[in-house]
């Protein structure tokens, strides 16, 4: 699935992983985050994941390299630093088709707890969510 290109508000390398997924909710980012794990970044590789947000909270995940979504992505994309992190901001309607696949759908704190490790970033992120996405299920 190819997403709109977005406008890039951020892009580093970073030795967490759950950098970006601070930065996405701190912002209250609506777009979506290109995350490359180490082995990409430093042999110079196209493993690249994406986890999209709704206001700064995780909606869809996919990993076009393994055709995996949802936490199938996550577990692929998961793996010590540095990562790779690039954020862009998109129009609320350029995610739609990408949110409505259920199959590439993660829970709100799934992310942060699979990536990050961070189970306070986890608690976090449910709290951001809206109504009805609070689950883990």
């Amino acid at each position: 699935m190819k997403l709109p290109r977005g406008q890039l508000v951020r892009s580093r390398v970073v030795a967490d992983p759950a950098t970006p997924l601070v930065e996405a909710l701190a912002r209250g980012l609506t777009g979506y985050a290109v995350l490359s794990p180490q082995e990409a970044v430093l042999l110079d590789g196209d493993d690249a994941g994406v986890l999209t947000f709704e206001d700064g909270v995780p909606v869809a995940a996919v990993h076009p390299g393994t055709d995996r979504g949802g936490p199938a992505a996550l577990a692929a994309l998961a793996g010590p630093g540095p990562v790779s992190a690039e954020l862009y901001r998109l129009d609320p309607g350029d995610l739609g088709a990408l949110h409505d696949v259920d199959g590439f759908r993660v829970p709100p704190g799934m992310p942060a707890e699979r990536l990050g490790g961070d189970s306070a970033l986890a608690e976090r992120t449910r709290a951001a969510a809206p109504d009805g996405r609070t689950g883990e299920s």
